[in-house]
């Protein structure tokens, strides 16, 4: 998935024997799964930050090029990519990763070779297929049989970029976090700077987009198959591929749920009301995913780290800490861009956007709620598929039943108040069902206040959004809110000061007590 999508957690990294490390009593922040845990997430977030940096600059260049219309059919398209994937390959990636961790370095570069020799094979006859639909498909999905054009080159992109991420992927699975983070920030720039050259240089709008994007995919596609070379052998072993398919297609359900979940609000808002609203929500969603700077460095560096250390048991109280820092960072975030949405939207777009100000604390929200099952890892360690398709099933029937009875009403905040029920529902039951298996020993009181009072301070912000004041009084008062917020967080025990002075500090400072993996 994307990087602003969920990950369906695999124990990719789960080792036969308990980790090598020494096993230590002390859960504070600079154990080695703390320590690991801020160093690999400040390593992920470089191409994040480099990405929505660029991001951020091309938006008010593509909200004044493209009417919401446009914006929309691009948004679409974009979101359409993660459903394709999942769908098509069959979830085949995780099962690669899973099984490569019991088997030989020779049977892990066959695994690589099969999967994307699979990988390369559906997606040339899923091109092959959609090409003469394109004509349907732009009338009956995007509204208007002008944007055949555009549905054709929307169906290489999505194809490129699904490619793309897979072959990059294999330097994370190894552990290479600095390859990877240098190839995906090379890749983000190449695309976004290409796209807006092709789109806005040459006057080709929204296909220009899309050329850009399939072009770039296609480029990094190659770069990460010649790097990795020497980590796959080129063969499409049937036995191999039964294996992986036998782990990853039974996943496929719980995957198009998640991914339901996630974007079915684009789909949702094109069905009950139009590309124009699809815009609007887009232009909220850029500007709420500030808060994946954060997720996606978290994301890809506690996952590993967890099927790492998951046997060291000081991990579990580690974990909730991690978790409970987490949280205050990314509600904080949350709570920022609350404040700041209204004169960001005014900023970066026309006032045909005006109401993206209102979507933003919602989606951000839940991207941030949508994100905090990766410190429950309790099924994914007990490989208890079925009980996370359960989970997953059951967040996408909420999508569903939420948007058709929320956007009649309304509008857009409907599509944005579905995601976050959604997103709820997914994360409570996904904990409860995980702190079966693998209990986090959570400091309830402590986070318990901590979410009151950032639910009792956006509510004030809400209050203050409706006020009428002048802006100079209201930048005050927005202001005088966050640090109510910060000083309410040190004093509720989410994240007190002297944690943050002495624990976080050591883990900064201290050396790894284990050898590096990788490139790192």
């Amino acid at each position: 998935m994307n990087q602003a999508g969920r990950q369906q957690p695999t124990p990719e990294t789960a080792p036969e024997a308990p980790s090598t490390v020494p096993p230590s009593t002390d859960a504070a922040p600079g154990g080695t799964v703390v320590r690991s845990m801020i160093r690999h997430s400040a390593v992920y977030m470089l191409p994040t930050i480099l990405t929505k940096g660029l991001g951020f600059l091309l938006l008010p260049i593509y909200t004044h090029a493209f009417a919401p219309s446009d914006y929309g059919v691009l948004d679409l398209i974009t979101t359409l990519g993660p459903m394709v994937n999942v769908v098509i390959c069959l979830e085949v990636l995780q099962g690669m990763v899973r099984l490569r961790v019991d088997v030989s370095p020779e049977e892990q570069r066959r695994l690589t070779g099969t999967t994307w020799l699979f990988s390369l094979l559906v997606y040339g006859v899923f091109v092959a297929v959609t090409m003469p639909a394109a004509p349907w498909i732009a009338e009956h999905v995007l509204g208007s049989s002008d944007l055949t054009d555009v549905t054709r080159i929307g169906i290489v992109s999505m194809s490129m970029n699904a490619l793309a991420g897979m072959f990059l992927s294999q330097f994370r699975w190894e552990l290479k976090s600095t390859t990877y983070t240098i190839l995906t920030t090379c890749y983000a720039v190449t695309t976004i700077g290409v796209a807006a050259w092709i789109a806005l240089g040459l006057e080709r709008g929204v296909f220009g987009v899309l050329v850009g994007q399939a072009a770039s995919g296609a480029l990094f596609s190659l770069v990460a198959v010649v790097m990795a070379r020497h980590s796959v052998r080129w063969v499409l072993s049937g036995s191999l591929l039964r294996r992986m398919l036998a782990y990853s297609w039974p996943l496929v359900p719980a995957s198009l749920s998640v991914t339901l979940t996630l974007y079915f609000d684009r789909i949702a808002l094109t069905i009950l009301t139009s590309l124009h609203d699809v815009g609007v929500f887009g232009v909220a969603a850029r500007l709420a995913s500030v808060i994946t700077i954060f997720v996606a460095g978290l994301q890809m560096a506690v996952m590993p780290l967890i099927f790492a250390h998951y046997t060291e048991p000081q991990t579990p109280a580690s974990l909730a800490k991690i978790f409970r820092w987490a949280l205050a960072v990314l509600l904080g975030v949350c709570l920022s861009l609350h404040l700041a949405a209204e004169p960001l939207v005014a900023l970066l777009a026309p006032p045909v956007y005006a109401e993206a100000a209102h979507l933003v604390p919602v989606l951000a929200l839940a991207m941030t709620v949508n994100q905090l099952y990766i410190f429950f890892p309790g099924m994914a360690l007990a490989m208890k598929t079925g009980q996370q398709l359960a989970v997953t099933v059951a967040a996408a029937c909420v999508t569903l039943a939420a948007n058709f009875a929320l956007i009649p009403v309304l509008g857009a905040l409907g599509a944005a108040v579905a995601s976050l029920s959604a997103a709820l529902v997914f994360f409570v039951l996904w904990a409860v069902a995980s702190q079966r298996h693998y209990p986090v020993p959570l400091d309830f009181p402590a986070l318990a206040r901590g979410v009151g009072i950032f639910l009792a301070v956006s509510g004030a912000a809400y209050a203050l959004d409706d006020s009428g004041l002048a802006e100079l009084p209201k930048d005050a008062a927005k202001l005088g809110l966050l640090v109510v917020f910060v000083l309410g967080l040190m004093a509720s025990g989410m994240a007190p000061l002297r944690e943050l002075r002495t624990g976080l500090g050591s883990a900064l400072r201290r050396e790894e007590p284990s050898p590096p993996t990788g490139d790192e």
